[in-house]
């Protein structure tokens, strides 16, 4: 859930709180934003985490003989379009 923003140019700082399996914490990120031509704009941004900081076990199979790391990076890129 978004808590506040920032605007400095076309970055954008954001706050606010991650929930992930139950477990919430807050989080800043911070977003690149460029205007498109018809007054739309687009939002990238990526943010890194451990996923037992949200008590979510890193996954393994074949019976643990294959694990994954416990760094995961969540990315998004949003269209905005404004309303006419």
């Amino acid at each position: 859930m978004l808590t506040g923003s920032a605007a400095e140019g076309s970055a954008l700082k954001c706050t606010g709180n991650l929930t992930i399996a139950g477990v919430t914490k807050p989080i800043t990120l911070d977003a690149d934003c460029k205007p498109g031509a018809n007054g739309d704009m687009t939002c990238t941004a990526k943010y890194a985490l451990k996923m037992t900081d949200y008590k979510v076990e890193p996954p393994t199979f074949m019976f643990g003989s294959i694990k994954t790391g416990d760094d995961l990076t969540l990315a998004f890129s949003i269209n905005l379009t404004p309303v006419r």
